[in-house]
């Protein structure tokens, strides 16, 4: 059971606010402890217990505005322990703001400076919020790996309150994985620390959490119960995102029950709130919800407007700038950290090896000896860490290739959907469900590194039989797959084939008066997978090469991705892939050889 919005649900609630126990402090004190401080220690310390206030109310731009304050002027004195607090309440404020690669660099570089420091209390806290970010990403190992760390180090502090946040971490990750018994004993007991601390976030958080554990059990009743406990104690406190999300789950329910008007009345407020706060991941989530409700309502001019919006902030959540981003930021971190103890080392052992050089020149040998066989296993060693960095590179620019043809594909099937409503209203629903299963197919496997074959070919079919109800004449198309492959073991990149088919049916079948064929023939020829796709055209041929020539010149956009997946292909399998285009007598044909 994979559940992604629970686990979101849980991270609005983070373990800044432990950071030196600001709670009890009002912003009005703050404010004047800060304009009459004396000491700049002092001033670092107001600057980001504002941060940590600003936040809870919902105000990220100005929490994040504090925040800065303080690292610019905690770094100036060299106060590495503020520093730490502070780059860790700047992470929390990009998080509320859905910039997720912006808040992991400055969480990893709170973790770096608590490290120096040696406080505890800001190290766990940091490792809480990074496992958060790679959760939120699905990689899950990584964020399992920094919860223990932070367990370790709250069990020697002894911190119950931060123990509870962790217990309702654990909960969520539980949920995620579709372990839901282990998932309401972790936040029952989150629960209690919870109460017993007096934490009104921490305790909306576990209800909705508790809440999204019923759900799944279907049992709705029960669900609306702890979403409305959850959403009466975000409207005492005024915390804006708590009452957003509520919302939102609220108006969820509403639609598993099939009481779509309620639903979309939730839908709306958590839509005005989230655009209050500026929460990408709320807005997108609002916009989704509320294009499933108007689907239900047969409303599918407000469903269609409403995906596109889900659409537009869903890409711009992890764009190939964010993605580039987080790599590069746990890289560095890792490499400043292990840069420092390899120069450490380096010291001693040459002072060791002066000092013995001076005694006697034999051992002064075998130290040479041994300094240039440690070399050699260094360079073995950075040769590995540079071969496995340019992988995750490899993967990393894969993936944002995909995440350009999403939107691509995604808005040229919209604008497809529009005409269609327009042209034939009474076979709309039809066709926009239908829509609606390969949409959710593409983004699926768009997540993916690899699909099957017969994976590929199964989306590819939806597909084309969604673009022969737009032709007046429609077309035909066959798959003809040699014996020698295997279409549930061959793995193949996912969507590589669907800017070929979308060319084939626009600048092939679709020119032409009467009804095209596609032919898509598959086999495998050293050790690369050979697609060939060919359409029938009556065109004359010199149109037809007119045509190639001109979709060269404009450089069809998911052609030029295809071409150049196939070089990131190039760099990981270590054989080279090939597209070509070739005017043949009754049509056009594509081949494309795939490395597997």
């Amino acid at each position: 059971m994979k559940i992604k919005k629970h686990l979101i649900s849980l991270f609005i609630i983070l373990l800044h606010v432990f950071i030196l126990h600001a709670q009890n402090d009002k912003i009005e004190e703050l404010e004047l402890r800060l304009k009459n401080a004396k000491e700049d220690t002092t001033r670092v310390i107001t600057l980001y217990k504002l941060a940590v206030h600003h936040n809870f109310l919902g105000d990220h731009k100005k929490a994040l505005n504090y925040a800065q304050q303080s690292i610019k002027l905690g770094e100036a004195i060299h106060f590495t322990s503020g520093c730490a607090g502070a780059y860790n309440n700047a992470g929390v404020s990009y998080f509320y703001m859905g910039k997720y690669a912006e808040a992991l660099k400055d969480y990893l570089i709170a973790l770096k400076y608590s490290e120096e420091a040696k406080n505890n209390e800001v190290k766990a806290n940091t490792c809480i919020n990074i496992g958060i970010i790679y959760a939120i990403q699905k990689e899950y190992n990584n964020a399992i790996k920094y919860f223990k760390d932070a367990s370790k180090v709250l069990r020697e502090i002894n911190d119950v309150k931060a123990l509870g946040e962790l217990y309702s971490n654990l909960g969520s990750l539980y949920f995620e994985q579709g372990n839901l018994d282990e998932a309401l004993t972790n936040d029952s007991l989150a629960l209690i620390y919870f109460r017993e601390w007096g934490f009104k976030e921490g305790i909306i958080s576990t209800y909705n959490n508790i809440g999204d554990i019923y759900k799944a059990r279907e049992n709705y009743e029960k669900a609306l119960k702890y979403n409305f406990d959850a959403l009466k104690i975000a409207g005492e406190i005024n915390d804006k995102s708590g009452k957003a999300f509520c919302h939102n789950r609220i108006g969820e329910i509403y639609i598993k029950q099939h009481k779509n008007s309620e639903a979309i009345i939730y839908f709306k407020k958590g839509l005005t709130l989230s655009k209050e706060i500026g929460s990408l991941n709320y807005i997108s989530e609002a916009y989704k919800n509320l294009s499933e409700a108007y689907i239900a309502q047969r409303d599918y001019s407000n469903a269609l407007a409403c995906y596109k919006n889900h659409v537009l902030f869903k890409d711009s959540i992890f764009n190939e700038e964010n993605t580039k981003k987080i790599v590069q930021s746990q890289m560095q971190y890792e490499f400043d950290k292990k840069e420092a103890a390899t120069k450490a080392k380096q010291q001693i052992k040459d002072a060791v090896a002066k000092e013995e050089i001076q005694k006697q020149r034999l051992l002064k040998t075998s130290i040479a000896g041994g300094a240039v066989f440690l070399i050699l296993i260094m360079l073995l060693i950075l040769n590995r860490r540079k071969t496995t960095y340019e992988l995750k590179v490899n993967k990393l620019e894969n993936k944002t290739l995909r995440s350009q043809l999403n939107p691509h594909f995604i808005f040229n099937a919209l604008a497809s959907i529009q005409k269609y409503l327009s042209e034939y209203p009474e076979l709309a629903e039809n066709y926009l469900a239908k829509f609606g299963k390969l949409m959710r197919e593409v983004l699926d496997n768009s997540e993916k590194d690899y699909i099957s074959l017969s994976d590929e070919f199964a989306m590819l079919k939806k597909y084309m039989d969604l673009e022969k109800l737009r032709l007046t004449e429609g077309f035909d198309y066959e798959f003809i797959i040699d014996k020698s492959v295997d279409e549930e073991t061959v793995q193949i990149p996912p969507l590589i084939f669907q800017p070929v088919i979308e060319n084939a049916i626009w600048h092939g079948v679709a020119s032409g008066k009467s009804k095209g064929k596609i032919f898509i023939h598959i086999a495998l020829q050293n050790e690369l997978l050979r697609i060939e796709v060919r359409n029938e055209s009556k065109e004359p041929l010199a149109e037809r090469i007119l045509v190639t020539e001109d979709m060269e010149k404009k450089k069809s956009f998911g052609l030029q991705i295809v071409r150049e997946r196939l070089a990131l292909l190039l760099k990981e399998k270590r054989r080279k892939g090939n597209l070509e285009l070739i005017p043949i007598l009754n049509g056009m044909k594509v081949i494309i050889e795939i490395p597997i």
